[in-house]
């Protein structure tokens, strides 16, 4: 991660109204009262910004850089990467994920003793994040729906809710995990299937790594819509990725982030997904009319690299996620990814970095009073 010139925001903040800050609250034990600016939106306030010394740099502060950073010197590339680096899972994180995976195996292996239990999608691919749903694949299980009648009894006495479920597919909410969690069951003679799929994209991921990291900053921007939730017509985090492998791939600049994160807005806003078959292994889409079962989908996204399963099956709020990717595009698009934020700069927008113009600010302070912890604020370097 880039270091950039930690500047206090005690020396001077700005309280002056600016509409394009938001209701966004920093944490507030952060700063006295007189560093407060009232925004005159409820008596919430958002990071002004402040001028240091005789040049009179412009200091700015989100929940990625609490204690500030020099927008002089900030680039929307570095910017994205110091973003993902706040958002990667902690310890505790980590270790809630093993333990509902060490719970459902326990489940398991007392009806199928052969039985395995894999992560898959984002946990298994490395771009989970904190409120990421979760998704666990039992392999090697055989015994008709009683067994699975059984399994169900189990969950509901160790405390989880049963929010969906079709014939392979049960998905979970309660007993301590925070988000959803998915637990999807192969057939016994398709066994090993998701982990193909799971080393198929680490390939891809290592040839096209820029996508990885836009991925995490997409689902973060939807998340607070519940645009990434399937059930209720989102586009679920796998399927996600694959769109952004794709537009990284056909970015003319695939190895800048900020670059690939400013095409995928303006590559999705205006894409006809009607017509065709997002897939990360072909270079270009596919026709829709070449996947079989596929034609009366809204959306069309594969994840293997055989031609089946649809990763966007229930997704029907795709003309909504357009229209919010047109916004992000639009918001992003005064900013030059290829120049420092100050090149980009605009009147009325002194305080804002061009992330947080897009990401939703509010659920991510409470992180960043916990990166700070006990007062002492960490380095972000």
């Amino acid at each position: 991660m880039t270091q950039y010139q930690q500047h206090p925001v005690a020396n001077t903040v700005d309280g002056s109204s600016d509409e394009s800050c938001g209701p966004s609250t920093p944490p507030m034990s952060t700063y006295s009262d007189s560093e407060k600016g009232d925004t005159g939106l409820g008596g919430s306030w958002c990071p002004r910004y402040s001028q240091t010394g005789k040049s009179g740099e412009i200091t700015v502060v989100t929940p990625w850089y609490p204690y500030g950073a020099d927008k002089g010197s900030l680039w929307l590339g570095q910017e994205v990467d110091d973003f993902v680096t706040f958002m990667k899972l902690d310890k505790s994180e980590r270790a809630a994920l093993s333990g509902s995976r060490r719970i459902i195996q326990d489940i398991v292996k007392s009806i199928w003793a052969d039985a395995t239990v894999k992560e898959s999608g984002p946990q298994a691919l490395g771009t989970a994040l904190p409120g990421s749903a979760v998704f666990l694949v039992v392999e090697l299980c055989e015994g008709g729906s009683d067994n699975f009648m059984y399994f169900k009894e189990l969950l509901l006495a160790r405390g989880y809710t049963i929010e969906a479920e079709s014939p392979n597919t049960i998905t979970l909410s309660g007993n301590g995990v925070a988000t959803q969690l998915t637990v999807l069951f192969e057939d016994f003679e398709l066994s090993g299937t998701a982990r193909k799929e799971v080393h198929q994209l680490r390939k891809i991921l290592s040839l096209v790594p820029s996508a990885a990291k836009i991925a995490k900053v997409i689902e973060t921007v939807l998340l607070q819509m519940k645009y990434t939730n399937p059930l209720l017509g989102g586009v679920s985090p796998q399927a996600l990725l694959v769109m952004c492998i794709v537009a990284c791939r056909a970015c003319p600049n695939p190895n800048d982030l900020g670059a690939c994160l400013k095409f995928f807005f303006q590559f999705y806003s205006n894409f006809d997904f009607s017509s065709v078959t997002l897939t990360p292994f072909v270079q270009s889409v596919v026709p829709r009319i070449l996947v079989e079962g596929h034609q009366g989908c809204q959306v069309s996204i594969i994840g293997t690299d055989t031609l089946g399963c649809n990763l966007a099956l229930d997704c029907f709020r795709m003309p909504q996620i357009k229209a919010h990717f047109l916004y992000s595009a639009m918001a992003l698009k005064k900013w030059d990814g290829s120049q420092p934020v100050a090149a980009g700069h605009k009147k009325g927008y002194k305080g804002r970095t061009p992330l947080s113009l897009i990401v939703p600010l509010q659920p991510l302070w409470a992180r960043a009073e916990a990166a700070l912890g006990s007062g002492v604020v960490r380095k972000f370097q």
